[in-house]
């Protein structure tokens, strides 16, 4: 293989995980927008236990 391929090769995927840092950084430091800072789901609770929005049942 030739070492120019190498290396271009690693420089390439080098600035895609760089690129995906950034946009990460830039995303996790958006503010949110007026009105969605506390949203609370509007269902009664499906049987979809996996669901991030199921409504925990108290003992």
């Amino acid at each position: 293989m030739n070492p120019l391929n190498l290396i271009l090769a690693i420089l390439f995927f080098g600035g895609l995980v760089g690129l995906y840092v950034f946009l990460f950084i830039k995303n996790k430091n958006t503010p949110k927008p007026a009105g969605c800072e506390n949203l609370k789901p509007d269902c009664s609770g499906c049987r979809d236990y996996s669901c991030p929005n199921h409504p925990k049942e108290e003992s």
